[in-house]
């Protein structure tokens, strides 16, 4: 019999895997242990055309990850973040740069990106909206608040580096880890247990110092300090307007209208023909002699020569089109326009202004920043204009006080030990959300959680026929600064909310909008419905009452039966289809009995 487990949103959390005789995690009895290079041999493909970057020697001990959240940091090219919420990072041979993945993103409609975008639809032809993509809108999640539409390229939130480091290189690998280690050429070293739900970034350093590069600092620990505030490309970067089009003598000029400053002409485009040529020519790019910039950049005039008095007037959707002389008919030398902005959406018609927060007292006063402390609150602005009354909280937690040297010329902060030494112990970062500036109101969360952190966590599950439930068991992990398992039950760590609906204990409200729970471990059962192989008698009286339909399924059944019967033909003559045929021996009667039911 074949059963299938069916993971719903029904069940309780406890403790760990029970101690049950069939309950046997997953990972000591796997479902195969054939080797695949005894069937098909060896494949040096990977080394050639894509050879895994920052592995160290792994590959020589088993098989690398493919469908991992670090798989994308092993390529050997571009890069791409590691999603590991509540946060996204992104490390490469600057550093470790971290920011905040907070779940409010996910329902928050300024972030909704309606892709009206602009695509060469068919060769010849004028651009068209790409109307046609099943909903036609995604959500943005990876930017910060002031650029919420834009993607995560490390240019946000804060950077962790070590002097005389170079690429970062993958340790140890799990289901819900990857450790990476950074080795400096001065003998120092940072390793990077990047676990998914952590409420920290943990950096574990050995004779080394950290520089720390905060993007868009505001104020470190109350104190002002700036650092520059790169903004990073966004989905709504074109702004949002509209086209006029008017005639003066011979002269046709398309004047758009747009909410944001237009800063390359090239990146317009415009299409402008006789109504006997419309659509036999591509779109052009705006260029000097024919476009120019009014209104800071806002707005674009494109003046197209030898054009008619009489321009083509009607609705943007086409339904309605008349040449200057309200007629549906005209010259053949009137001229049809569209003009093209590559990223602009429509003007909004409705415009609903945001209450406005009260104004919020600061309370985080200024602490004297040449007395070595062990906690950093890092106030950074938010990107662009939109938000200038709101920072992003960053805090940083030390194991042993530290002193930051601010070098505002490379904008970064070093923190040393005041003895002078190299540091030895954490570097914890933790994000406290985005409030007004000066807000301190969350900063002091995370103060009882510090100095812990998951390490190599490890997961299990089973299914138990006798209690028919399944089970999931998260082990944690808990370690302290010196690298001992953590016994004051502290840790805290992130839920995702399918995770949240099984737990019994009593979840924390965190600045990341998930929920959080303070345990060393995680264990959750969960109903198992079991269905058997035999098909449904209804369902197929069903498809025996409906002779077409019948006979559909006879020939199916047929031509899969002469299929294995060709397999089994040759499997003399191909080591490869002994292997084939072993496994699709055991389809047969399944398929029979199924057969069998429908002809009876």
């Amino acid at each position: 019999m074949i059963l299938l487990c069916l993971v719903t949103a029904v069940g309780v959390a406890t403790a760990a895997l029970p101690n049950l005789p069939d309950c046997v995690p997953a990972q000591v009895a796997p479902f195969d242990q054939t080797n695949p290079i005894n069937l098909f041999g060896v494949n040096h493909e990977i080394g050639i055309k894509a050879t895994p970057k920052r592995v160290g020697n792994l590959r020589q001990l088993g098989p690398l990850p493919t469908g991992h959240f670090a798989t994308g940091h092993i390529k050997n090219n571009d890069i791409w973040p590691m999603i590991v919420t509540p946060y996204q990072s992104l490390l490469t041979d600057h550093g470790a740069v971290h920011d905040a993945y907070t779940m409010d993103r996910w329902s928050d409609p300024e972030r909704t990106d309606l892709m009206e975008q602009q695509s060469p639809w068919e060769a010849g032809k004028p651009w068209n909206k790409l109307n046609n993509l099943g909903s036609n809108m995604r959500q943005m999640t990876s930017g910060p608040d002031g650029n919420p539409k834009s993607a995560f390229t490390g240019k946000s939130g804060v950077q962790v580096s070590i002097e005389g480091a170079g690429e970062p290189e993958l340790q140890s690998f799990g289901e819900l880890y990857a450790n990476f280690l950074y080795k400096s050429s001065y003998g120092g070293s940072m390793e990077i247990p990047v676990v998914r739900g952590s409420a920290f970034m943990t950096h574990i350093l050995k004779a080394a110092n950290p520089v720390v590069k905060p993007f868009c600092l505001s104020s470190i620990n109350g104190n002002s300090v700036k650092f520059d505030c790169p903004l990073e490309p966004s989905a709504g970067d074109g702004g949002g307007g509209h086209l006029e089009g008017e005639c003066h003598g011979s002269t046709l000029t398309i004047t758009l209208h747009n909410s944001k400053a237009i800063r390359d002409i090239t990146k317009i485009q415009w299409a402008a023909e006789t109504k006997s040529d419309w659509g036999r020519t591509y779109m052009r790019n705006c260029d000097t002699n024919i476009c120019s910039l009014e209104n800071s950049g806002k707005t674009l005039k494109i003046r197209v020569p030898n054009a008619s008095e009489q321009p083509y007037q009607g609705t943007c959707d086409g339904s309605t089109i008349t040449d200057g002389t309200g007629t549906t008919s005209g010259t053949t030398n009137n001229l049809i326009t569209q003009a093209t902005p590559k990223t602009t959406r429509p003007p909004q018609t409705t415009t609903t202004s945001k209450p406005t927060s009260p104004p919020v007292k600061p309370n985080l006063p200024p602490v004297d920043l040449s007395t070595a402390v062990k906690k950093f609150i890092l106030e950074l602005d938010e990107p662009g204009d939109d938000l200038p009354d709101k920072t992003r909280k960053f805090i940083l937690y030390f194991s042993s006080p530290v002193i930051p040297k601010i070098d505002t010329s490379s904008q970064t902060i070093r923190f040393e030990p005041p003895n002078g030494d190299q540091f030895n112990g954490l570097l914890q970062v933790a994000y406290a959300g985005s409030s007004q500036r000066g807000d301190g109101s969350q900063t002091s969360f995370f103060d009882s959680y510090e100095g812990v952190y998951s390490y190599m966590p490890r997961v299990q599950y089973c299914v138990s026929d006798s209690a028919n439930k399944g089970y999931l068991s998260f082990l944690w992990n808990p370690v302290d600064v010196t690298g001992d398992t953590a016994t004051d039950g502290k840790l805290l760590m992130v839920a995702m909310p399918h995770h949240d609906l099984l737990m019994q204990t009593k979840p924390v409200a965190t600045p990341f909008t998930f929920k959080g729970y303070v345990s060393n471990d995680w264990s959750m059962e969960l109903p198992v419905p079991h269905t058997g192989i035999d098909p449904d008698p209804l369902g197929v009286m069903d498809v025996k009452d409906n002779p077409s339909q019948l006979q559909v399924k006879l020939d199916c059944c047929h031509r899969i039966n002469s299929s294995l019967e060709e397999l089994k033909a040759k499997k003399s003559r191909s080591p490869k289809s002994k292997f084939l045929i072993s496994g699709l021996n055991k389809f047969p009667p399944f398929f029979w009995n199924i057969l069998r039911q429908m002809k009876n």
